[in-house]
C-alpha cells in the first residue's frame, strides 16, 4: 500500500459508513448549536408574546381607569341635580369607596336605616344618569348603599302617547346599615 493510499484508508476508517446513523463531531456540534439557537428563539418569542400581553393588559387597565375617572366625574355632575330629603340630622363622613346598590326588585340583605330620599327628574331614557347621581350623592351623605325605588310608568289608559323623551322622577333611598353595638 502506498502512503497516500494508507492515508485515504485511514481517513475512511475514521468515518462511519453512510447510513449508520452516527454523526461526526463537527455535525454534532453544529446540531447542538442549531438546537440552542432554536430554543433561544422560542424563548424569545414566548417572552416577547408575554411582554406584548402585559403591555396590552396595562393599556387596557389604564383605559379602564381613565373611563372610571370620567364616569365618577360625570356622576358628580349628575349628583348636583339630585334633590335630597334627609330623614335624620346625623352627619356622616363622605364615602370614598364603593357602596351597595340594591335594585327595586331586590331586598336589602342587612338590617338598615333609610337616611334620605333622593330624587332625580330627567327624561325616561336618562335612568343611568339618575342612578349615577344617586350613588355619588349617597356617598356624599356617608351612606352604605342606595336602594332604588320602583317607578311606575304611565300606561296607555292614562296617557295618549308615551314618548321616550317623557320626563320622569326617579327615586332612591340612601341607606346605612345598622351596626351592632
Amino acid at each position: 500500500m502506498m502512503p497516500h493510499e494508507a492515508a485515504i484508508a485511514h481517513s475512511h476508517a475514521e468515518r462511519p459508513p453512510k447510513g449508520s446513523g452516527e454523526f461526526s463531531p463537527m455535525k454534532t456540534e453544529t446540531f447542538k448549536t442549531a438546537l440552542v439557537v432554536t430554543v433561544l428563539i422560542l424563548l424569545y418569542s414566548v417572552a416577547s408574546s408575554a411582554d406584548n400581553s402585559n403591555k396590552e393588559f396595562a393599556r387596557t387597565e389604564e383605559r379602564m381607569r381613565e373611563e372610571k375617572r370620567q364616569d365618577e366625574q360625570r356622576a358628580k355632575d349628575y349628583a348636583n341635580k339630585v334633590k335630597v330629603a334627609r330623614f335624620d340630622s346625623v352627619w356622616r363622613a363622605p364615602r370614598t369607596n364603593d357602596i351597595d346598590v340594591v335594585q327595586a326588585h331586590e331586598s336589602v340583605s342587612k338590617a338598615h336605616k333609610n337616611i334620605a330620599l333622593l330624587t332625580y327628574e330627567c327624561e325616561t331614557k336618562a335612568e343611568t344618569e339618575a342612578v349615577a347621581g344617586f350613588i355619588s350623592k349617597a356617598k356624599d351623605l356617608g351612606a352604605d348603599g342606595v336602594l332604588l325605588i320602583r317607578i311606575e310608568l304611565p300606561t296607555i289608559e292614562h296617557v295618549n302617547i308615551v314618548s321616550p323623551d317623557a320626563r320622569r322622577v326617579f327615586r332612591a333611598n340612601a341607606i346605612v346599615y345598622q351596626r351592632k353595638e
